[in-house]
């Protein structure tokens, strides 16, 4: 994990994480209206997939 802050004004948390291998960071983030948490690892991971090799 890394870059973790909590939104004070928001009263939500935001960082992003690396995948275990190391390939891809992720968002992981809580969403202010219903403090829901929320990730970008499916997306990442679509994304790199994508990739030309």
């Amino acid at each position: 994990m890394s870059d973790f802050d909590f939104d004070i004004m928001h009263r939500t948390y935001h960082s992003y994480f690396t995948s275990t291998n190391g390939d891809f960071t992720f968002y992981v983030g809580q969403d202010n209206i219903t403090n829901e948490i929320h990730d970008g690892y499916d997306y990442e991971l679509e994304k790199l997939d994508k990739q030309p090799d």
